[in-house]
């Protein structure tokens, strides 16, 4: 039955993704306005922000997709900051206990710029979090960039690979190298850790 759990989350993404790309398509929501209304509503709806990534990536050129990507994901993290930095104490009793939260706290930019680019944390999630910090948000807004930055060109490369399996291999390359800059900078915020506490 475990087996069967990664194939069938699989199943599940792709009837989503293909739903919401019916959707957005059909409506004709897929121009830049649209995207950046969408941005907007986004975090009081079921689309997760990775879905729209994809569908943008599918339907734009590489670097309108990037640019369109940015905007969007800097629209929607700054909403649910704002919002989480307006209701910072009862969020913070919620997560009382969380270590991400801890981290954000003490490190700021180094945590955001790491779970950004790593997306080891939900997008909204880490947005939240870091509304109930003292974190400034140009720091806040400077890490989110530098992390979206690699995102969204995963995103369009996930995108064009999926549209046609062939373009693996020219996605392969870019993957490893998206995996070896989230381990660099993991390990330099590891340094900062050890270094504030030794």
């Amino acid at each position: 039955m475990g087996s069967l759990s990664p194939s069938i989350g699989l199943n599940l993404f792709t009837v989503y993704y293909n739903y919401l790309q019916n959707f957005i398509l059909g409506h004709h929501l897929t121009s830049i306005g649209w995207i950046v209304v969408l941005s907007l509503i986004r975090p009081f709806t079921l689309i997760p922000i990775s879905m729209l990534g994809f569908i943008v990536a599918a339907t734009h050129s590489s670097l309108g997709s990037i640019i369109i990507l940015n905007i969007s994901a800097f629209i929607s993290s700054t909403v649910i900051f704002s919002i989480s930095r307006r209701f910072a104490n009862p969020l913070l009793k919620y997560w009382a206990n969380n270590r991400w939260l801890k981290k954000t706290k003490q490190y700021g930019f180094e945590t955001i710029l790491f779970l950004r680019g790593s997306m080891l944390v939900h997008f909204d999630i880490l947005s939240a979090v870091s509304g109930t910090t003292n974190v400034p948000f140009t720091s806040f807004f400077t890490a989110s960039f530098l992390g979206f930055l690699p995102e969204t060109l995963v995103y369009g490369l996930l995108a064009a690979v999926i549209n046609d399996f062939s373009k693996f291999y020219l996605a392969a390359p870019v993957f490893l190298l998206y995996f070896i800059v989230v381990v660099l900078i993991r390990k330099k915020v590891k340094q900062i850790n050890e270094t504030s506490t030794g």
